[in-house]
């Protein structure tokens, strides 16, 4: 039933995509690496709050998302800008040189695109992926922190550290493990043991369900026991 229904999402998907192309009167053959005129992906009150000729710009496309593209906005001015890539106007006949914001990876609607720009070349598009790979940050959830036990694969965890990429965990057990270095919590309607000698690392875009959160107070006193082992 999974492989079907993600079947389906796909072949529903070509579809959005094809009509879009009919109704917008322009071939919609998006491509990574294209650089496309979009009128900026916030709502409508933003939008108003942006000058006129503003809110339309070239972003460069770097992926598929449900309902559009992913993509990072381009600006004519570096004021400002901490991390950026650099596209030379003289390589591209362009009458501005651009700076790729690549702090934020953008996701744009389909019907925020407006017309194709034009292509970066091979060696700026792979460059240019460098940088972000080296330098963007994930979003991490709102709702998962320092003291967050969280369930993965019918096992329980307990969040000890948040880094910017991933989560440290120690793993809650049924039973005292050997080596005696745990603490009680009540969870779920029973008691588990964490292990403090272990260590789990979480990505902070994977797949966790929350079940419960830790106090702040609890929290302190958790790493005041693991500090004096």
């Amino acid at each position: 039933m999974a492989f079907i229904r993600e079947w389906l999402m796909r072949c529903c998907e070509e579809i959005l995509v094809r009509l879009y192309a009919k109704e917008s009167g322009f071939a919609f053959t998006v491509e990574a690496g294209d650089v496309y005129w979009c009128e900026m992906p916030i709502s409508k009150q933003q939008l108003l709050l942006v000058p006129p000729g503003h809110r339309v710009r070239p972003f460069v496309i770097v992926d598929k998302c449900k309902g559009g593209f992913y993509g990072y906005a381009c600006t004519s001015g570096d004021k400002n800008l901490k991390r950026f890539y650099f596209i030379d106007k003289k390589q591209y006949g362009m009458r501005k040189s651009s700076y790729v914001m690549i702090d934020k990876k953008i996701e744009i609607p389909y019907g925020k695109m407006r017309s194709y720009y034009y292509h970066l070349k091979e060696e700026d598009y792979l460059k240019m992926l460098a940088m972000t790979k080296r330098e963007e940050t994930l979003p991490l959830p709102e709702e998962l922190g320092i003291g967050s036990i969280v369930q993965s694969e019918k096992r329980l965890f307990y969040i000890y550290q948040v880094k910017k990429r991933y989560f440290l965990a120690h793993e809650l057990l049924l039973e005292k493990p050997l080596h005696g270095a745990a603490r009680i919590v009540a969870c779920k309607q029973g008691r588990y043991y964490i292990d403090f000698f272990s260590e789990k690392r979480f990505k902070v875009d994977a797949k966790l369900e929350k079940v419960m959160q830790l106090s702040r107070k609890d929290c302190k006193k958790l790493e005041q026991e693991k500090s004096s082992l």
